[in-house]
């Protein structure tokens, strides 16, 4: 089982890469030393004090408890390669508000859909360069 601090190491680093944040960005808006993530990756900080991961969590808007959670990242978790301009998540939220309940749902499944087959296709490519992988190596 994994230690606490491995839990909220992970979490944290899934924030980051969810947002688009870097770790520079996020310790210095934190005010927090630099080098924070790099000490913990290289084992010169054992455990996070409270006080830092109480800021992270400030900074990201969850609660402690989120950080805390073991069940929070999964490695069939779906991250998009890029983020929507703020401006453009606003015309689009804009636009889905405006939607009849049946539009909504129609978008819901088509979202559903366009998401496994995502999945499918990105799962197809893994297993590609697997067997190309192997194929040199042998």
């Amino acid at each position: 089982m994994k230690s606490i601090d491995e839990t909220l190491y992970r979490n944290m680093q899934h924030l980051l890469e969810k947002y688009g944040i870097s770790e520079r960005n996020c310790t210095l808006s934190c005010c927090l030393n630099p080098n924070f993530f790099l000490n913990y990756r290289k084992g010169v900080t054992k455990h996070f004090r409270v006080c830092d991961i109480i800021e992270v969590a400030r900074f990201f808007e969850v609660s402690i408890d989120y950080l805390c959670r073991y069940e929070n990242t999964s490695e069939s978790f779906f991250m998009p390669k890029y983020k929507l301009k703020p401006r453009d998540e606003k015309i689009l939220m804009n636009a889905i508000r405006r939607l009849d309940p049946v539009g909504k749902i129609n978008l819901a499944n088509m979202l559903h859909e366009e998401l496994g087959k995502t999945k499918e296709r990105v799962l197809k490519e893994r297993v590609e360069k697997r067997k190309q992988t192997s194929e040199t190596l042998t």
